[in-house]
């Protein structure tokens, strides 16, 4: 075996190390060259030393050129200052390394945002040689969190209702930030016209914007004008050249003058797939948009439309509101909208009116703290009944006004919800006070005329049974005394006598009904018998019947006066009857206890009749029975031809005493 020396030795080992250096560094090579992120070896003065393939294509500059450049020179001015206080830390030793995110501006001048982590590369006495920088390309990542966050702060304001052209105004100013380098344009459609009109304010020349406002839609009529006609998107990368601008020269040259090259426009569309307007964005180069654009003016337009619908909604809501509270405060009726405890929720001015209380004094109040405590009783009962039944409810209750009280015709009814649940009751209140007042008065009216129709007939009745019969007797009495005036003096001057006092006896009471003095105030058994027997003198007196009255005298002094007058009225009808009609031998007047109550009985043993073909034809007998009606009794007729006749009047034991004549 031939041993090496150790000069061979070293030699070799020399050429090993030197190979596995070279190995080593073509690995790093490939791998530096090859990675997905961006690489960099960057002097300690920010001079490029060495970049690989992806971070030129992040940057868009060549490796040619960026070795020319520094750091420096294509970091946003925004954020260089935070990258060099890092990399100055970091060469103090304070810190190991460091991570960052920031913006880089290509060679276009767009806005690159990136994930920097910058490492330090030291010699073997620890002296700094350059940094080793990875950057990751997070501009789609930067992006979707800005429009994120732009989504959220525009739906934030739409919650919070404010103004829906600052909302507008606010999400355009946003997506032109995050464009790279678009200026937007918003149109909405006039919903009479059916043209489009400026909805927002642009970086647009104003001119153009003149010039815009008010376009038809039609399939040729631009950019925006076709993609609210089409309903889809529509992107127009080049106006000098496309016909959709053809038709629209003057607005084309406008656009070309002011260094618009190109326009992508998305229709805004409701949830019923309305057209509500246009969003489009331009730019100053013949391109489309790039992805993330068109992505994010579909998502604008889809939010543009979620707000605009929601403020035509809102904005129909409140003039059906406002139209709604005109009609109900320009209305004669209380109107009132409970909650499902009792709690005023609307109230319309006529409530508050009646009740002298101010539109927040009401609202969020109950009726306890309204009114009376009876009353607040009564109106909760009345709508816990509706909230029970669910049901159209007419109530009549009374409330207490300024000027007394108030009846009224209250109708209620439940309120319900989408899931169909009561969220509240709702009242109109119609005020039936005048109308109660005019019924009182109108049933008084008929009280006074029934009184006045019973007072006449009382009256009519009374002239007959009483004046008229007198009279009659006394026609009688005058009759005969021209048979007998010649041959017996003596009795024809008493019998003169007698009518002549009659007489005297009808103008008192004729007197009495003149100035409405009843004629019978009060009657003793002794009056009573007496009245009767004056019966018999005025009526029987010429024709001498026989003529018997017997009285229970128990009976007589129960009855009122009014109930005896009547019973004399029926009393003098029937025996004036049978004096005139029957031409009775024997005559029997009767009171008496009957059944409890009280019986008068008139009996004669005169011709008689048949009560059925008389007794709708005489006067007297109506008369009998209407006042025995009037007494709360019955009334009786028993006759036949040839066999006398008997009338009975029976009044109850209730209505004996009792003050309830008719």
């Amino acid at each position: 075996m031939t041993s090496r020396s150790p000069a061979t030795r070293n030699v070799a080992d020399l050429t090993n190390s030197e190979e596995a250096l070279r190995e080593s560094q073509e690995r790093f090579s490939n791998a530096f060259n090859e990675a997905v992120i961006g690489m960099a070896l960057v002097a300690l003065d920010g001079r490029w030393l060495q970049v690989n393939r992806a971070l030129c294509e992040i940057v868009g500059y060549s490796e040619s050129e960026l070795l020319e450049m520094n750091f420096q020179a294509i970091t946003h001015p925004d954020d260089l200052e935070a990258d060099m206080g890092l990399a100055r830390r970091l060469l103090s030793g304070e810190i190991p390394n460091y991570e960052i995110e920031k913006r880089y501006l290509d060679k276009e001048g767009h806005v690159v945002w990136i994930l920097l982590s910058e490492s330090l590369v030291c010699d073997a006495q620890g002296t700094p040689l350059y940094f080793i920088a990875q950057i990751q390309n997070i501009t789609k990542r930067k992006r979707a969190d800005e429009l994120k966050a732009v989504q959220q702060r525009f739906f934030e304001r739409i919650v919070m209702n404010r103004p829906l052209a600052e909302t507008m105004d606010f999400l355009v100013r946003s997506i032109e930030s995050l464009s790279d380098g678009g200026v937007c344009s918003l149109l909405l459609v006039h919903p009479e016209s059916k043209t489009l009109h400026r909805g927002a304010v642009t970086a647009l020349p104003e001119a153009f914007n003149r010039a815009v406002d008010g376009a038809s839609i039609g399939p040729c009529n631009g950019s925006c004008g076709t993609a609210a006609y089409r309903k889809a998107p529509v992107v127009v990368t080049d106006i000098a050249t496309d016909p959709l601008w053809t038709l629209w020269p003057e607005v084309k040259d406008l656009a070309l003058r002011h260094g618009l090259q190109a326009c992508t426009s998305i229709p805004i569309l409701n949830a019923q797939g309305d057209v509500l307007g246009t969003l489009a964005m331009y730019f100053t180069a013949a391109r489309g948009p790039t992805e993330f654009e068109l992505g994010m003016l579909r998502a604008a337009s889809q939010a543009l439309g979620i707000a605009i619908e929601r403020e035509r909604t809102d904005e129909a809501l409140r003039t059906s509101k406002a139209n709604l509270e005109t009609i109900l405060n320009n209305n004669e009726l209380i109107v009132f909208l409970k909650d499902r405890d009792g709690r005023y929720l609307f109230t319309n001015q006529l409530f508050e009116r009646r009740f002298d209380l101010s539109h927040n004094q009401a609202i969020g109040k109950s009726d306890g703290d309204l009114f009376s405590s009876e009353q607040a009783a009564a109106f909760r009962n009345n709508d816990r009944e509706v909230l029970r039944t669910g049901r159209f409810t007419q109530f009549e209750e009374v409330v207490r006004y300024e000027d007394g009280e108030h009846t009224s015709i209250v109708i209620k009814f439940p309120l319900r919800d989408a899931q169909k649940n009561i969220y509240a009751v709702c009242g109109i209140v119609t005020d039936i006070t005048e109308r109660k007042k005019a019924e009182k008065a109108l049933r008084e009216s008929e009280e006074q005329l029934r009184y006045a129709l019973d007072e006449r007939t009382r009256l009519s009745q009374d002239l007959h049974d009483n004046i008229i019969q007198v009279l009659m007797a006394c026609g009688l009495g005058i009759e005969g005394l021209r048979r007998f005036i010649k041959t017996n003096h003596k009795e024809a001057a008493s019998d003169i006598t007698r009518v002549i006092t009659e007489l005297n006896l009808v103008i008192e009471d004729i007197r009495h009904y003149i100035i409405g003095i009843d004629p019978a105030l009060q009657f003793s058994p002794a009056q009573f018998r007496a009245e009767l027997r004056r019966i018999s003198l005025a009526l029987i007196g010429v024709k001498s019947p026989r003529y018997r009255v017997r009285l229970m005298p128990s009976v007589v002094s129960q009855l009122t006066p009014e109930q005896a007058k009547h019973f004399l009225f029926i009393a003098r009808e029937a025996v004036s009857n049978s004096v005139r009609h029957g031409r009775a031998r024997t005559i029997t007047v009767i009171l008496q206890r009957h059944k409890g109550g009280a019986r008068l009985a008139v009996k004669d043993d005169g011709v008689g009749f048949n009560p059925r073909v008389t007794k709708n034809t005489a006067y007297g007998l109506r008369n009998m029975a209407l006042r025995a009606e009037r007494l709360k009794g019955s009334f009786q007729l028993v006759s036949k031809p040839r066999q006398g006749t008997q009338i009975f009047v029976d009044l109850p034991a209730a209505a004996i005493g009792k003050r309830n004549v008719q």
